[in-house]
């Protein structure tokens, strides 16, 4: 799917895959996501993964779709 967009916008679907094949956790929020001083790390979390769960099944739609496609 990358291969068919800009290349600026194929280098974002990659990170983003990448992202979403790798780990997240409660110790990223921590260190490494900028939060409001009076945000619940462990309330972010739980708001990061749920928008994560829903990125990747989009994502394996988007390759069910792109096997349908080349088929």
């Amino acid at each position: 799917m990358a291969d068919d967009l800009p290349l600026d916008r194929g280098a974002d679907w990659r990170a983003l895959q990448r992202w979403l094949l790798g780990r997240y956790t409660l110790t990223d929020v921590l260190t490494d996501t900028p939060l409001p001083p009076d945000m619940d790390p462990v309330v972010a979390f739980d708001l990061i993964r749920h928008g994560w769960k829903k990125l990747e099944r989009l994502l394996r739609i988007a390759a069910v779709a792109e096997v349908a496609d080349a088929a």
